[in-house]
């Protein structure tokens, strides 16, 4: 049902996202952000808010903490489980997607949930 993501998958995708994290380790080492690299968060973060608004507008999530601080959950859930799945090369991806994918439905407050899994929502 679910594939690997592309970084783990295509090669040039791959290194990408190695030096995304490179640069990372690097940017812990700066006392201020880049020129822009505020930005490029924030467009990522509108994203999934205009996501969550569109879901919740449709019933299918109910935001049970608020749209502000699912956003930021979902942000750090999300790049959370791309380092581990890129970090852990004998991680499954069916492992390594479980937690991501209950936490985001809960913290979402999803309504309803066809999960074939068994997961409960």
């Amino acid at each position: 049902m679910y594939s690997e993501p592309d970084f783990l998958t295509d090669s040039r995708k791959s290194k990408r996202f190695r030096l995304s994290l490179q640069f990372v380790a690097e940017l812990t080492q700066m006392e201020q952000n880049p020129e822009g690299l505020s930005a490029i968060y924030h467009l990522y973060r509108d994203d999934i808010s205009r996501s969550l608004t569109a879901l919740r507008q449709l019933n299918i999530i109910t935001l049970p903490f608020g749209l502000e601080t699912t956003t930021e959950m979902h942000m750090q859930i999300l790049l959370g489980a791309a380092y581990q799945m890129a970090s852990d090369k004998d991680l499954s991806v069916t492992v390594a997607t479980a937690a991501p994918r209950q936490s985001l439905a809960l913290t979402a407050g999803l309504v309803d949930s066809d999960d074939e899994d068994g997961a409960e929502a």
